[in-house]
Parts: C-alpha cells; structure tokens; sequence
C-alpha cells in the first residue's frame, strides 16, 4: 500500500509541504528585511561622511578649499571634493571605474550610484547662501555588506 493513500499519510504530506514553505517564506523575509536594513544603515553612513566632509570646505572669492583636519586620513580616502565647474578639486586615489562615477556624480543632488559590487557613491551639493558652489561625493564599500 501506497503512503500517501492513507489519510494519515495525506495529512503528513501536507504539513510537512506547509512547513517546508513557511521556513521558506520566513526565510526570504528575513533577508529582506536585513538587506533594507544594512542598505539603510550604509546609505545614512554615506550621507553623515558627505555632510562631515562639507564642513571642511571653505570657499573663499569663488573658489572651493579643503581644510585638512587632523585624523582625517579616513575620511580623505573616500571623498572627492567638485567645483562648480564640476572639476575635481580633491579626489582619492581609485579605481577607474570608480573615478568615472565619481566625476559622473559632480554636480547632482542627493543621488546613490554603485560602482560593480565594489563600492557605493553618494553625491552632495555644496551650498553657499542658497547657491550651489560645489558638490561633495562620498564613498562606502560594499564589501561591508553580508547580504
């Protein structure tokens, strides 16, 4: 006789089948809901990284300075630093690709671009008096991220 031609048979079937999609359900939910979080998370790091480092522009006649602050390796090897012109007036050494991105983002406003799998880019205007005078780009690695 054949198992699943019995009721019991039947009935253990299915709950094991309802089990199996709950788990899967549960599963796929949560590694949402982490994968929002964490985007969330490096997307905050991104915009508190472009406001830290607007504070160390200063523009004096038109023209956009970075003040060096002390400790500040960190920060200087992920922050590229544009004119109005959208020229680069700081930039930290990376990859081509990355380079590119970066230029591409001078001049936007609150805008997230991903470079690969490798890092993620997040753009800033720069303002004086209402008026736009430069753009700070930050940068965070992906590779951070678990999901």
């Amino acid at each position: 006789m054949n198992r699943f031609q019995t009721l019991r048979g039947r009935l253990t079937a299915l709950s094991l089948l309802v089990a199996f999609l709950a788990v899967t359900a549960l599963t796929i939910a949560f590694n949402l809901a982490i994968s929002r979080s964490l985007t969330s998370d490096l997307n905050g790091r991104l915009r508190a990284q472009a406001a830290a480092a607007a504070t160390t522009v200063s523009i004096d006649r038109g023209r956009i300075h970075v003040r060096e602050a002390p400790n500040d390796t960190e920060l200087d090897r992920r922050v590229w630093v544009y004119d109005t012109r959208d020229r680069a007036v700081e930039r930290p050494v990376a990859g081509r690709r990355v380079q590119r991105t970066a230029d591409a983002l001078a001049g936007t406003t609150h805008t997230y671009a991903d470079v690969s799998e490798v890092v993620r880019l997040y753009s800033e205007p720069i303002r004086q008096r209402g008026r736009r005078v430069g753009t700070v780009v930050a940068g965070e690695p992906l590779a951070d991220r678990i999901v």
